[in-house]
């Protein structure tokens, strides 16, 4: 069975308030007892660290087929041998690389609302560009809309896959897709109300 994960990410968000929302956030995950423990590298495939699943999990989240699949063992139950299984948090300058460049194929400008062709190089150029500027100068990437000509951050196009440019994101290692009606908590909208602002 391959590892995957799930991913919120925070597109409002300013570099300097990233850590102490992160913190927020952590800390009303683990009142909530979705996440326990100390933060620790044997939960997650990333780089920093996360949180195994906590006491509620079982609570919030019905298991309608195989009831070990996908966290770790609470008491009562037997659980699926899955090591991966923590939430993730990740501070600081971020994107979901596997969404591009697909996610580009359905691009939508925020300003004209009109859908981009795919097979418009120069504007896949202009995007892989501002991305890299956003990157490494940590500030805002400008992207001219080539059916508008206006100007919209990078953080604010829309695409089918959401490119989830941001400087605070959540990862759920093997965790149940959040739209499951198995999920009796909705865990996206928890991030949303505790930071205020926008997530995808």
């Amino acid at each position: 069975m391959s590892d995957a994960y799930l991913r919120i990410v925070d597109v409002e968000v300013p570099e300097e308030d990233a850590p102490a929302m992160g913190k927020k956030v952590i800390d009303r995950f683990r009142k909530l007892g979705l996440i326990t423990g100390k933060l620790n590298k044997k939960c997650v495939l990333g780089e920093g660290g996360g949180y195994v699943p906590g006491p509620a999990i079982t609570k919030y989240k019905v298991y309608r087929h195989d009831i070990t699949k996908f966290f770790p063992p609470q008491k009562g139950y037997e659980f699926f041998d899955h090591r991966w299984n923590g939430a993730e948090p990740i501070v600081g300058g971020h994107y979901n690389s596997y969404a591009f460049p697909e996610a580009w194929a359905g691009a939508t400008c925020s300003k004209c609302n009109k859908p981009i062709s795919n097979r418009d190089d120069e504007f896949f150029y202009a995007i892989c560009d501002a991305v890299q500027k956003w990157q490494e100068e940590e500030c805002r990437g400008p992207v001219a809309c080539p059916l508008c000509k206006k100007k919209t951050d990078i953080t604010k196009w829309q695409c089918r896959t959401p490119l989830g440019i941001g400087n605070l994101s959540f990862s759920f290692w093997n965790w149940t897709e959040f739209d499951s009606p198995d999920w009796s908590i909705d865990i996206p909208a928890i991030v949303a109300e505790v930071t205020g602002t926008r997530s995808n």
